[in-house]
């Protein structure tokens, strides 16, 4: 079940990912934020289940109530949150919605909190809640290009006007700034003349669950070092 602009009831329980020899690891706990469908978070799950990333994702927050990943999250028995900006347009707006947010994720203790495919831009409301380098953010665009919305398209539709060879995906630090932070991980995407928008939407989608994975290792194991 999904909670609503509530807090959650106390932390929740461990769902099992990191198993390692027959009993649950303490493995790092994650908050992934989005917006869509969950396929980064798929990502994520899959590698927690394998073993390929030694994490737990405690807990999916959404800001639209008909995104797709909450199913996918419920599926696998994740606790699930859904705040909208829109209950606060009136009682304190942006930095009132982003206050709660960061009390939504707070409660479940999250080692990192990774925006994938969230689409909201964080003040320091939300961000200096948690510490320096704990908020990642995946972007599919290379670092300094094609900030903000829609960066697939674009870098498709430069393409199409011959003022674009490459593109890529890198994770990133949020913050206040739009996908400006210091860089994690990233990866180049070169663009294929005449391939179709779809077959290079998949390779994008493909290359950001391969960092989008890569970089919360890494970062994971910078904290713990």
């Amino acid at each position: 079940m999904t909670a609503r602009d509530g807090p959650p009831p106390g932390r929740p329980r461990d769902t099992g990912w990191g198993l390692q020899g027959g009993r649950v690891a303490e493995a790092p706990s994650l908050v992934v934020l989005i917006s869509g469908g969950g396929s980064n978070l798929g990502a994520l799950l899959d590698a927690c289940r394998s073993g390929a990333l030694r994490a737990r994702v405690v807990a999916v927050v959404s800001n639209r109530a008909d995104a797709g990943g909450l199913r996918r999250a419920e599926a696998a028995g994740i606790p699930t949150v859904v705040s909208l900006l829109s209950t606060f347009r009136t009682v304190g707006g942006r930095p009132a919605f982003d206050a709660h947010l960061a009390e939504l994720v707070a409660a479940f203790q999250p080692d990192l909190v990774i925006c994938a495919g969230f689409l909201h831009l964080l003040s320091a409301a939300f961000l200096d809640r948690f510490g320096a380098g704990r908020v990642l953010n995946l972007h599919p665009a290379l670092p300094g290009e094609l900030p903000g919305l829609d960066a697939i398209r674009r870098a498709w539709d430069e393409a199409q006007a011959g003022r674009r060879t490459r593109t890529g995906v890198m994770v990133h630090e949020v913050v206040v700034e739009v996908d400006a932070g210091p860089v994690v991980r990233q990866a180049q995407v070169e663009l294929v003349p005449g391939e179709a928008f779809d077959a290079f939407a998949a390779r994008m989608h493909a290359a950001e669950h391969r960092v989008l994975v890569d970089a919360v290792r890494q970062r994971l194991q910078e904290l713990s070092a």
